[in-house]
């Protein structure tokens, strides 16, 4: 925790290095996955998804996942987080501050915001925020929790929605961009080196938007570590906030490096030049999808990329990361009971349809039963 000019800011222990080397995937074409080392369909079924990905995302920067839809942004991510798929063949290697990505490594040093927010609506903004810090604050004290929760809401800006229900279809409560940035100060609780964001931009508003991937790159710089998100099709103003972009076509690489330098070097290949009014997010997207634009021109971008012209940041002097360390077994189930007990005595629906089941329940069995109260030999299999 750190406390300067009166705000209270995450920091990381150091800044940590993801770097992915040669990373493929391979499926079966009929719809049948590959084992890996096997074949259910045969070498000519086989389909590859991804091929020779290579790159990095170092601490302190912002990497952005593009590419059209088939492009292969949904599978490159699910390795990165080591996703299982039944019978997904696998290549490459991927490794965070020069170890080896295993999934307790993940689980320590990794936090993951799902496209959908995963949220209970019942609870208030601080509550969701308390629980979480409960079951990851394992070395610190209860006034410790409630310093890092405080923090937290500051840091996402919900100090004004603290005491806000989450809400849901029915109930009306946060507002989309405040669920997101709850589902974000979540992670953060965890005080993770990597945040890990599947399109954490949709399903908002341009505002909104902007909002969440400001605050993400304010997060990123001042507690140094790195952030992945795929993103489809943002605007100018959000794509300017990266830091790198990864451009994916054909489940291959067609540009990877700094977004200032992206316009650059497409413009340097025999490509047609941006017309006015377009993105360059725009630009990218129209240049690399083969759906819509020539596939000899998508081909020429992907034949003339080389892999050398992103250098790869070496993570073999990377200092250690700070790790999270969840709480026991048994605390986990004491709070997560907790939290069970609070959503079902304010949800109405679940609270009174539970009181009608078992009243409703009891007058079925009572009248069923009603002359098993008869000690006779004939009421016995009834009474038993």
């Amino acid at each position: 925790m750190l406390h300067e000019n009166g705000k209270e800011q995450l920091e990381l222990a150091s800044a940590p290095v993801l770097v992915f080397a040669h990373v493929g995937v391979a499926v079966n074409g009929q719809g049948t996955f590959l084992c890996k080392g096997k074949s259910s369909g045969g070498e000519a079924s086989k389909k590859q998804i991804l091929q020779g990905i290579t790159g990095s995302a170092p601490g302190g920067r912002m990497l952005a996942i593009m590419g059209g839809s088939g492009a292969g942004k949904t599978t490159l991510l699910d390795v990165l987080t080591l996703k299982k798929t039944s019978g997904v063949s696998v290549e490459g290697s991927v490794t965070l501050n020069g170890k080896p990505l295993t999934e307790n490594l993940l689980l320590k040093s990794a936090a993951h915001v799902a496209q959908d927010a995963l949220l209970w609506w019942t609870l208030t903004t601080r509550e969701t925020l308390q629980h979480c810090a409960e079951l990851y604050g394992q070395e610190l004290s209860k006034a410790q929790r409630a310093e890092l929760v405080e923090a937290v809401i500051c840091q996402t800006g919900l100090k004004s929605c603290e005491h806000t229900r989450v809400g849901n279809a029915f109930v009306k409560g946060l507002s989309g961009g405040q669920r997101k940035r709850l589902c974000i100060a979540e992670a953060l609780l965890k005080q993770p080196a990597m945040l890990v964001l599947d399109e954490p931009t949709s399903s908002l508003d341009s505002s909104s938007a902007v909002e969440v991937v400001q605050l993400l790159r304010r997060l990123a710089k001042a507690s140094n570590f790195l952030v992945i998100c795929t993103i489809h099709q943002p605007s100018q103003r959000i794509f300017g906030l990266f830091d790198d972009v990864l451009v994916l076509a054909r489940g291959q690489i067609a540009y990877a490096g700094p977004v200032k330098d992206a316009g650059r070097h497409m413009q340097s290949l025999d490509v047609p030049p941006m017309e006015d009014g377009s993105s360059l997010p725009e630009y990218l997207l129209d240049l690399t999808n083969s759906d819509f634009t020539d596939e000899q021109q998508v081909q020429n971008i992907l034949d003339n990329w080389s892999a050398s012209e992103h250098a790869i940041v070496s993570s073999e002097t990377a200092a250690p990361m700070r790790e999270a360390k969840m709480r026991g077994l048994v605390a986990q189930t004491l709070i997560l009971c907790r939290r069970l007990a609070i959503m079902t005595m304010r949800d109405p629906t679940v609270y009174s349809a539970r009181w009608v089941f078992a009243a409703t329940a009891n007058l079925v069995f009572s009248l069923i039963y009603i002359d098993a109260r008869d000690r006779n030999q004939e009421q016995a299999l009834p009474r038993i």
